[in-house]
């Protein structure tokens, strides 16, 4: 067989037909089909949705946490003004204005635990239930020495204080009497 006849004949190259040696049949396109274009815009627009979603997700929780971090901040205030003293410590509620950009509702409330002169601070923070539809909300418990303790514990110490400071007579030891001196060393009074 020479090249020609290779050529006109119906079979090609080592008989495959020469169809196959041409490429895809007659009336079949190379390139993409409806169905491969309807099926990757339905993958990206389901990716699409999937990365929205994702967002949404993000946006509302970086949302409630900076709402959370200032309960906390403000919760905590609340309680270091109880414990510093500026205020008195008593069961309470009330509204803060435009904290952080928001108005914050909170109560305070004072209880007495079982160890004598200590007390419970119960501090809840909440968002304006009428500004959010989930508000959110923060608790804080903390004890503190009770101030009226305190106070009647210095004014014990002060009046200790000053009861063994006025005595003026002198310690007495063995057989003679030795005056009360600041620079003794012993068991004398107090200058």
């Amino acid at each position: 067989m020479n090249c020609s006849s290779i050529l006109t004949s119906r079979s090609g190259l080592h008989g495959i037909p020469r169809r196959a040696l041409r490429g895809p049949a007659l009336g079949v396109r190379a390139g993409t089909t409806l169905l491969e274009v309807i099926l990757a815009i339905a993958i990206l627009g389901g990716s699409l949705a999937v990365l929205g979603e994702l967002v949404r997700i993000g946006t509302r929780s970086a949302y409630a946490a900076r709402v959370q971090s200032t309960a906390q901040l403000l919760a905590d205030t609340l309680v270091a003004e109880l414990a510093a003293g500026s205020t008195t410590p008593e069961s309470t509620s009330g509204v803060v204005e435009a904290f952080g950009g928001f108005n914050w509702a909170y109560d305070v409330l004072v209880q007495q635990v079982d160890q004598q002169g200590l007390l419970a601070l119960d501090v809840t923070v909440r968002e304006n239930v009428d500004a959010a539809p989930h508000p959110i909300s923060y608790r804080l418990v903390r004890w503190m020495i009770d101030p009226q303790t305190e106070y009647e514990l210095e004014q014990a110490a002060a009046q200790a204080a000053s009861t063994a400071g006025s005595t003026t007579s002198g310690a007495t030891t063995g057989s003679s009497t030795v005056p009360a001196t600041g620079t003794e060393s012993g068991t004398g009074g107090t200058p």
